[in-house]
């Protein structure tokens, strides 16, 4: 805190190894400290990561006040690359209105790219393993646990309908038309006065396709 130049440590400890590396990327914490007065001063560009929710809109505010103060004063040549919505859920009125917003301010400054909210990231930290494995090493198991036993389907493992006893009973059942076919059977249990009112649109239909099957026609 009592160094001369105080704001300029990380910009010097760079400087002497910025010739062996293409990029270089420094994660700030969230806060407005020192620490990241360093990193700014350092920096070329800065990608602001916001979660998507109304308080980190303030902390935008703040963090870009905060970059315009380190243009003026310290690093000129710095300019903001954009900005990255995380945490994102589009079931969510509230996230879709953040995402509004910030688009709203900023413009063309925000990424087309969103992070989504994941629960792989609190169960990651639960387990104690980065996210990049616990992702990979359970992504296998989330699979078969909802494929089913040697990676069949859920439908495949329902159990089989019963079979028929006999021969099929007379009456409507027997007289239900095949699968795709233009029915009304949707309507049958319906009221007499709906089903008179269908019947002779039932019939119109049947005449313009040369149908007059008895399985066509409405039960009296």
């Amino acid at each position: 805190m009592g160094e001369v130049a105080r704001e300029m440590v990380l910009a010097r400890a760079l400087r002497t190894v910025s010739d062996d590396y293409d990029v270089v990327l420094i994660d700030c914490q969230p806060s407005l400290g020192l620490l990241a007065v360093n990193a700014l001063t350092a920096a070329h560009g800065v990608i602001i990561p916001l979660e998507c929710e109304f308080f980190a809109l303030r902390g935008v505010a703040l963090l870009v006040e905060t970059i315009e103060k380190v243009q003026d004063r310290l690093n000129p040549r710095l300019e903001i690359d954009g900005i990255l919505a995380t945490m994102y859920d589009g079931r969510t009125l509230h996230s879709r209105e953040v995402v509004a917003r910030v688009v709203d301010a900023f413009g063309d400054l925000v990424f087309h790219t969103v992070i989504g909210r994941t629960v792989k990231f609190p169960d990651a930290t639960v387990a104690a393993e980065p996210i990049t494995v616990y992702a990979s090493t359970h992504a296998g198991a989330e699979a078969y646990r909802q494929a089913g036993p040697r990676g069949s389907s859920r439908a495949a493992t329902r159990p089989e309908p019963r079979a028929r006893r006999g021969p099929p009973r007379a009456g409507r059942r027997a007289r239900r038309p095949a699968h795709g076919a233009w029915s009304l059977g949707a309507v049958r249990g319906a009221p007499r006065r709906v089903q008179r009112a269908v019947r002779p649109a039932a019939r119109a239909h049947l005449q313009a396709q040369g149908s007059t099957s008895p399985r066509w026609r409405w039960p009296r």
